[in-house]
């Protein structure tokens, strides 16, 4: 029993440098493993942040691109005029029924048109896009609106371009 107690004791016992060894390159080896993990995680959280910015600068490009339809504004101007209706289909509807004169403004649509409401988009305060459909073909105008405070809608047509032009 002295001898276990004398080699426990002893600091140049080979089982106690080899234990001391493992558990110092144990030690070691954790130090280097965070350190590792610590730069990659450093590393990450860099190139999370780029690609943070990156897509906030290409959200507002694509907001401006893809900024179509009425301003609240403009939503309110057609409710304070007394209309019900969805603004953007209360304004295709009252161009529907402006085909006759909407005919004339484009000198060669012939026949009853029908605007396609599908395919037709309200682009701003001011503008709509129509898809024009006849029996002889279709196009598309480019049409300019202003709502007066009675809620009355005035038209110009400002282009129109028929299928294959």
């Amino acid at each position: 029993m002295n001898d276990k107690r004398s080699s426990a004791n002893n600091p140049r016992d080979p089982q106690q440098i080899r234990e001391r060894l493992v558990w110092r390159a144990a030690v070691v080896m954790l130090l280097a493993i965070t350190g590792w993990l610590s730069f990659v995680a450093f590393d990450a959280q860099q190139r999370a942040d780029e690609l943070e910015a990156e897509l906030a600068a290409h959200e507002d490009r694509e907001g401006l691109l893809t900024r179509f339809g009425l301003s609240t504004e403009a939503v309110r101007r057609f409710e304070v005029a007394g209309i019900e209706a969805l603004p953007e289909q209360y304004l295709l509807e009252d161009l529907q029924e402006r085909d006759e004169w909407l005919a004339d403004q484009a000198a060669r649509l012939k026949g009853p048109l029908v605007i396609d409401t599908e395919r037709s988009a309200v682009l701003s305060d001011h503008w709509v896009f129509a898809t024009v459909e006849t029996e002889t073909g279709g196009g598309s105008a480019l049409l300019a609106y202003e709502l007066s405070d009675a809620g009355e809608l005035s038209w110009e047509l400002l282009a129109y371009a028929a299928d294959g032009e």
